[in-house]
């Protein structure tokens, strides 16, 4: 299967409950001027799907809830993420992100659901 039906996939099964993933375009453009103008985030390697994981913080932080960075490369069976991609999701990473690479919706979410997100219950919603 390509990219872009898995892709779509992904966001109608992963953008539910706690999670919320967005299409990150990438590219660029000449201007009229001559001019190369580069448009997404993390262009060049940025993820395909971008956005974030609610976090409940415990009680030595007010049990207030965040919003956790989340990118998730997008590829078909068999493929791998490039070095690019690798090196953007390693920095996602190393910030406290969450970064994987899905050939399938059960993949974006099995990245979702061995995150840290957790309910005020202790559990992962996928509504």
């Amino acid at each position: 299967m390509k990219e872009t039906p898995i892709l779509k996939r992904i966001m109608r099964r992963c953008s539910r409950g706690a999670a919320r993933l967005f299409r990150n375009s990438r590219g660029r453009y000449k201007t009229q001027a001559g001019h190369w103008i580069r448009y997404g985030l993390g262009n060049p390697g940025g993820s395909d799907l971008i956005g974030w994981c609610q976090v409940v913080i415990t009680r030595e932080h007010i049990g207030m809830t965040i919003a956790q960075f989340l990118a998730i490369e997008v590829k078909q069976l068999g493929e791998d993420a490039t070095d690019e991609q690798a090196q953007f999701g390693k920095m996602v990473s190393d910030a406290g992100g969450l970064f994987g690479v899905a050939h399938s919706p059960e993949e974006a979410e099995s990245i979702i659901k061995e995150s840290i997100i957790k309910s005020v219950d202790n559990t992962y919603h996928i509504e």
